[in-house]
């Protein structure tokens, strides 16, 4: 298993340095096939990461205050991702790197969670779905 070295998608087409690259660390689900960042990692390069559990942060009067969010059971959670090799012209290091995809946040996240969950939570894929989606190229998110 191969270590990711970046949270955040450098594309393998990527040019630049890696601190030239936009922010990529989360990929809207509803645009991940189209947007040019992310549409040939979306192709070639779909993954799930397992996690046992995510941060949410609230909003407060004087700051955003943190909170774990995780699964009632402590069961994995298993996030879709996608994941890209980019190689550095100028060090010659290559550099694995992965972003989330995140939707809008559904009943499943605001009810059984909190009701104050984010506009933006990551999908969620069933275990069964997620052995399915690591397996074909093609399979949906």
């Amino acid at each position: 298993m191969e270590r990711i070295d970046a949270h955040g998608l450098i594309p393998s087409w990527w040019k630049k340095t890696a601190k030239d690259v936009p922010s990529t660390f989360n990929a809207r689900a509803e645009s991940v096939a189209d947007k040019p960042m992310f549409r040939s990692a979306f192709k070639r390069n779909r993954c799930i990461i397992p996690a046992s559990g995510y941060f949410e942060r609230k909003t407060m009067p004087d700051r955003k205050q943190p909170y774990f969010i995780s699964a009632a059971d402590g069961g994995v959670l298993s996030i879709a991702a996608l994941s890209d090799r980019w190689h550095s012209t100028d060090t010659g290091e290559t550099v694995l790197s992965c972003t989330t995809i995140i939707t809008d946040a559904n009943a499943f996240t605001r009810g059984r969670w909190v009701d104050w969950a984010a506009d933006a939570a990551s999908s969620f894929a069933s275990c069964g779905h997620a052995a399915t989606h690591t397996l074909s190229g093609n399979a949906p998110l």
